[in-house]
């Protein structure tokens, strides 16, 4: 099993490959400022003594029928949850091509914290305590395509799983807390209600990987991965998650992969993560929080990485 360094950045592994070649690949913009409308995360917001608080959000999203975003701006009271909504981003179409045989499609979103921008969002703290946010990433959880799983010669039990329910890698809303997302523990309406696989590593004595076992995850109310939950967690629970997480580590994962192989070298939790990005913060009394980058709003996977790279393939 590649380590989760290379896996994730694809871009570079393919360029990587280019360089040892000795030969430069040509990089061009297939088309420049395309649109297409993909989805906001959602951030929670609570004041730290659990104490109602004044908070205005401001924030680009969508409508159907609109030629651009528009700006929602709203008072809100703490806790509270906001995102979801529908945005519409720009990006550009990369190709890369290496000598006549090898091309890399990328799109690469162009960023804008300007109002109007996808990227846009102003947390005002109206109240006389501090408040602290976090954000949970919405992507959508996608599986392997059933014949790969089928064909797939390291997957130890792919004759005793539903191969069409294996969760594809980088494929799901990050972070994960125990085996689930934690999008799925504030809203488990989002949730797929069945039973999902995820592949984890099996590695031998000497640390080196033998093959990969699909482990069955639950994520049907109320089983999500080790988690029994009732009820939905509450923005506090959710909160406390990241504050331990970013007092420790080893509590909420990038993604499945770096959960189920915990541990391993490039495997760190998102706190650990060697980049500018923050999940969780505080604001003080009086302080605005705007969105300058170090905040993850739009649903792309490796945004969660400080990456602008989405839907990427090889011909």
């Amino acid at each position: 099993m590649k380590n989760l360094f290379l896996k994730t950045l694809v871009l570079f592994t393919f360029l990587t490959n280019v360089f040892m070649t000795c030969s430069k690949p040509e990089i061009e913009t297939a088309t420049s400022n395309k649109t297409k409308v993909l989805k906001h995360n959602y951030i929670v917001v609570n004041s730290v003594d659990n104490s109602p608080a004044e908070v205005e959000v401001s924030y680009s999203v969508f409508i159907n029928g609109n030629a651009e975003n528009i700006v929602k701006t709203e008072r809100k009271t703490t806790p509270f949850i906001i995102g979801g909504e529908e945005v519409k981003v720009v990006y550009d179409s990369l190709l890369f091509v290496h000598g006549t045989t090898r091309r890399f499609h990328q799109n690469e979103l162009k960023r804008n914290y300007t109002p109007l921008g996808a990227d846009y969002l102003s947390i005002k703290n109206l109240s006389s305590v501090a408040i602290e946010y976090a954000v949970i990433g919405n992507q959508k959880l996608e599986f392997s395509f059933a014949n790969e799983i089928a064909n797939s010669s390291d997957i130890v039990n792919k004759n005793q799983i539903d191969k069409t329910k294996v969760v594809k890698y980088l494929g799901g809303a990050n972070p994960i807390y125990k085996a689930t997302p934690v999008l799925y523990l504030i809203k488990p309406e989002l949730a797929p209600q069945t039973t999902v696989y995820v592949l984890k590593g099996i590695y031998a004595a000497d640390g080196g990987v033998s093959g990969r076992e699909a482990v069955a995850v639950p994520l049907k109310t109320p089983n999500f991965g080790e988690i029994v939950a009732n009820t939905p967690f509450s923005v506090a629970d959710i909160l406390s998650l990241y504050k331990q997480e970013y007092a420790s580590g080893n509590i909420l994962y990038p993604e499945y992969d770096a959960y189920m192989d915990r541990g391993r070298p490039y495997n760190y939790s998102i706190s650990q993560g060697k980049h500018y990005l923050k999940f969780y913060g505080t604001i003080l009394p009086d302080k605005t929080l705007g969105n300058t980058g170090q905040i993850w709003f739009i649903n792309t996977f490796k945004g969660s990485y400080a990456l602008d790279g989405f839907q990427e393939y090889e011909d």
